[in-house]
């Protein structure tokens, strides 16, 4: 049996899996680095803290309750 440590060992997930394991976490694991989703941010942010950043990104678009204008 082969034990790894996952590859976003560099970004704080201190998770050691066996073999097989190793490709399905990689899509779930919350130390992944991703983009912000929304256009003109180039920012990459921890899987952990997306909704974090896309609260405060100054790119996101808002949209009024009201009279549903966006800005």
């Amino acid at each position: 049996m082969i034990l790894m440590y996952f590859c976003y060992k560099q970004n704080g997930c201190l998770q050691i899996l066996k073999y097989p394991q190793y490709f399905s976490q990689i899509k779930s694991c919350r130390f992944k680095q991703v983009k912000c989703e929304y256009d003109g941010c180039n920012i990459d942010i921890l899987l952990k803290v997306k909704n974090l950043h896309d609260n405060i990104c100054l790119f996101k678009i808002l949209q009024c309750k009201w009279c549903k204008q966006r800005y």
